[in-house]
């Protein structure tokens, strides 16, 4: 694949610095499907693909299921397509890993659980989960909380709910039928409750736009203009004003009397269940970070046990259930160990796929 880095480094006789530039251009989102119907790739007009590809050498590659480590038939994505071509191997990512440990009931014994229900006992606190409400397992997956659900359960902890739409990985609205799975899921255990509300344009911003990560943390700290006593029929009415999943406004949960059905204290503890970083970061940040400046953090709660599920960033001061697995001398680290200098260009919202990812 990276067959020019055994080339020598010695300039050729006549050769330019441009003559032995090699450069990997990444088309995010772009793929090749033989169907015409619905194909913006193949509907488009491509005169310099359609050029380097008929006259240069080509191949198709996989960027999918257990091709790129993921489950099979499940869709990858840019972090997953950036950092199987960055490690030049298959890197297995989050989702099995998460669903094997399920699977195998290692989440009981996991240390940072453990530490987390014994955070609550000792401070006599409420656990909040926080999440993308999808079955897409791009950022997170709704199994992954019902299985977050059944151990509360287990332990005797009735957990407070705090919804982030999909709408972007799945059909606009499709968020309907998860919020039912979700009551359903509710009912059948006797335990959890909504407490807030919200699209993952406001949960899952990851481009600095402070002004939304705000909307969404106030709805978890229960300050909100937006009420609402039943989720569902919020969300048709939010339909109703033609604001799919992803841009639905945080809003929080209250009771028939008007009261906060639970917003997040000091001393509690807060479980991330994204398993997909770059959309998570923010929102943490909002809870976990000392120095702060970004908007006011009104009714900030003191002490609280924050656990990610997978590690969101280097040093995020969070307990992490399932700590990153290092790649082995991915091509950026390799070609700088050989002297071969780099430049790594990328807009702001993909600048870790061009960096950490690679």
């Amino acid at each position: 694949m990276f067959d020019f880095l055994n080339r020598k480094k010695q300039k050729q006789s006549g050769d330019t610095e441009l003559d032995r530039l090699v450069t990997l251009i990444i088309l995010d989102g772009f793929g090749v499907h033989p169907d015409p119907m619905g194909n913006a790739v193949l509907g488009a007009k491509t005169p310099f693909l359609d050029t380097a590809w008929t006259h240069g050498k080509s191949t198709l590659i996989h960027a999918s299921g257990t091709h790129v480590g993921l489950p099979n038939e499940v869709a990858g994505n840019s972090e997953v397509g950036h950092l199987n071509i960055g490690a030049g191997q298959v890197v297995y990512q989050s989702l099995p890993r998460i669903n094997d440990a399920i699977a195998h009931h290692d989440l009981e014994d996991n240390a940072v659980v453990s530490g987390m229900f014994k955070h609550l006992k000792e401070n006599n606190s409420r656990l909040h989960l926080v999440g993308v409400l999808s079955a897409a397992g791009v950022h997170g997956h709704i199994k992954h909380l019902f299985s977050l659900m059944e151990l509360c359960k287990e332990r005797g902890i009735d957990p407070y709910i705090h919804v982030i739409l999909d709408g972007r990985d799945t059909p606009p609205t499709e968020g309907y039928w998860y919020l039912s799975k979700l009551k359903k899921k509710i009912s059948e255990l006797g335990i959890g409750k909504i407490a807030s509300m919200m699209g993952r344009y406001y949960g899952m911003d990851r481009d600095t736009r402070w002004d939304r990560t705000k909307l969404a943390y106030d709805a978890m700290v229960g300050i909100s203009n937006i009420k609402f006593v039943d989720p569902i029929k919020a969300l048709q009415d939010s339909y109703a004003k033609d604001i799919t999943d992803q841009f639905v406004v945080p809003g929080v949960a209250i009771d028939t009397s008007g009261k906060l059905i639970g917003k997040v204290q000091s001393n509690d503890a807060i479980l991330f269940w994204n398993f997909r970083e770059d959309r998570a970061r923010q929102l943490t940040k909002a809870f976990v970070m000392d120095e702060w400046d970004y908007f006011p953090r009104r009714d900030f709660p003191e002490n609280v046990y924050f656990v990610t599920m997978t590690g969101y960033e280097e040093g995020l001061p969070a307990k992490v259930i399932f700590p990153p697995k290092d790649v082995d001398r991915p091509i950026a680290q390799y070609l700088g160990e050989i002297g071969i200098n780099q430049l790594h260009v990328s807009e702001t919202e993909k600048h870790m796929h061009v960096s950490s990812f690679f």
